[in-house]
């Protein structure tokens, strides 16, 4: 299976009490179920929301993409791409499974670095500071050099541990160039490490990274990489591995009918479900996560492999990869209380509705797109249903667009002061990506489920 199945139905944690027009049922995984059967037991922070997670999510998915790949006589090696959250529980649970970490910073790098040894981690950071060149080349974690300017930097740097992957793009795909902005020309690649490729440098490898989910765009890069690798081998270099970059896509809906339903209804009749009519496009492209596709996960990246296995094989590549978001995919939840209640009058939404003032702030549930979309999760503080209200979670920016979603939510029981919002599967970029202390706010806490109990994720310690 590619995505983990549904828990059973729990009475206590009814949907019913906060839903979207049109709903978008979130997935709930049975851990998540557990806790918020009993909303008493869930830790709190004053004046911000509180982050949770639990990592046995991610670790059976990282050895079922393994599986997925041994399955077809492949050798695949799973980094999670750590920008995706920051909370060291997730790096700590793939050493446990004999995974490893990409690393975006030299701080990531130097944090993962006293959990993991340096030949399961990678740095693929888009900017690479001196401190982080000077780290890897003093440890053997290899580094996804971008261009020949971060090629000299690296090779000025000390160390006798260099080793790199080199970053490569401009595939070719139904006879069209692929577009990124990451990488060396495939067609240069080869010439730039022949004129110019250090001794001191180990080229353990090609790495590339691709925007979007399309698994026959892979294939193309997959097919252009494997002779790169072997002429590279020819050439006298190690080039053992073809890192194909992250990316796996993921849903966060079971319903493709609620997406399509949403989908339409938000065209027709943007002004009567979002805060400010936004259609959520730009033009053709729509502006967020795709929340429902297929197929994802396992099922994606068997069907990628299928495709490519025979030219990996004969290439004798090691497949790597660095998944974020999927991997976190049923991890994470999110929960803020509520401060206020406010109808709202003379503003440009929908006649009638309220604002419902959450004690935390935009960016600490969102990405670079534009919402968060499934429906949040209601837990009550008391039993008597209250009047019935229709309208917006809004956040602690002294600004007037600072909606936490702009769709708008009906509470058919009310919501009260003191009640608690969840907004389900948060792990994946939406905690951490863009969080910010703006107005000087406490961050968000992190805490770990595990053994029945709450523990502070160590990231909190500084």
């Amino acid at each position: 299976m590619s995505t983990l199945a549904p828990a059973p139905s729990v009475a206590s944690v009814d949907r019913s009490l906060c839903q979207g027009h049109p709903p978008l049922t979130a997935r709930l995984q049975p851990w998540m179920q557990e806790v918020l059967a009993d909303p008493s037991s869930l830790p709190r922070a004053d004046g911000a929301p509180v982050h949770l997670h639990c990592v046995e999510p991610m670790q059976r998915r990282a050895d079922e993409l393994v599986q997925t790949a041994a399955d077809r006589g492949l050798q695949l090696e799973v980094f999670f791409a750590r920008k995706a959250n920051k909370a060291l529980a997730y790096v700590d649970a793939m050493a446990k499974r004999g995974h490893g970490v990409d690393t975006a910073s030299d701080v990531e790098l130097d944090q993962t670095l006293r959990h993991l040894p340096p030949e399961r981690v990678i740095s693929t950071a888009a900017v690479k500071p001196r401190g982080l060149l000077e780290q890897a080349a003093a440890t053997g974690v290899v580094v996804a050099l971008d261009n020949a300017d971060e090629l000299t930097a690296f090779a000025s740097c000390g160390g006798d541990r260099k080793r790199a992957m080199l970053r490569v793009s401009g595939f070719e795909h139904a006879g069209q160039k692929l577009p990124s902005r990451f990488g060396v020309d495939i067609d240069e690649a080869a010439a730039l490490v022949a004129d110019r490729w250090p001794a001191g440098i180990e080229l353990a490898g090609l790495h590339f990274h691709l925007d979007g989910y399309r698994a026959d765009q892979r294939a193309s890069a997959i097919q252009a990489c494997a002779p790169l690798a072997g002429h590279l081998r020819s050439q006298g270099h190690t080039c053992r591995f073809l890192d194909i970059g992250g990316g796996f896509p993921m849903s966060y809906l079971d319903d493709v009918a609620e997406w399509h339903t949403f989908q339409v209804a938000v065209a027709e009749r943007p002004r009567e479900i979002t805060w400010d009519g936004t259609s959520y496009r730009h033009g053709e492209r729509w502006t967020t996560y795709p929340y429902f596709q297929s197929p994802v996960q396992t099922d994606w990246l068997a069907g990628l492999l299928d495709e490519v296995a025979q030219p990996v094989r004969a290439a004798g590549l090691t497949l790597r990869c660095e998944p974020g978001r999927s991997l976190l995919d049923g991890c994470g939840l999110t929960v803020a209380e509520v401060a206020f209640r406010k109808q709202l009058a003379h503003w440009g939404v929908t006649e009638g509705a309220w604002a419902i003032g959450l004690m935390m702030n935009r960016t600490q549930c969102r990405t670079t797109s534009e919402d968060f979309l499934v429906d949040p999760l209601l837990l009550r503080t008391g039993a008597t249903p209250g009047e019935p209200c229709e309208g917006f979670l809004v956040g602690a920016y002294c600004m007037e667009s600072e909606a936490l979603t702009k769709r708008r939510l009906h509470f058919p029981h009310g919501v009260a002061v003191g009640d608690r919002v969840v907004f389900p599967n948060t792990a994946g970029y939406l905690m951490h990506f863009l969080e910010s202390r703006s107005h000087q706010f406490p961050l968000p806490p992190n805490f770990v489920w595990h053994d029945g109990t709450w523990h502070r994720d160590t990231i909190d310690a500084g």
